[in-house]
């Protein structure tokens, strides 16, 4: 089957992982992720609204089609 580019490549806020998602041919929706910070107890809390977790550090922002996957 034929894997679809859906987003990235870009940076999380929170871990700083760079990151891409990719559609299967059944519809769902996979992560690609590298990179992470090392976090513990130590690192305190950084909640996030779901709009916020959306945000890059850099590349481009969710397309709309990322949106609605997520929000269903």
């Amino acid at each position: 089957g034929k894997y679809d580019h859906v987003w990235g490549i870009g940076r999380h806020m929170l871990g700083s992982q760079v990151y891409d998602y990719w559609a299967d041919p059944w519809g769902r929706v996979h992560e690609r992720w590298a990179d992470t910070d090392r976090l513990n107890a130590r690192s305190g809390s950084n909640l996030l609204s779901a709009e916020e977790g959306l945000v890059s550090q850099w590349g481009e922002d969710p397309p709309e089609r990322f949106i609605k996957h997520v929000s269903v």
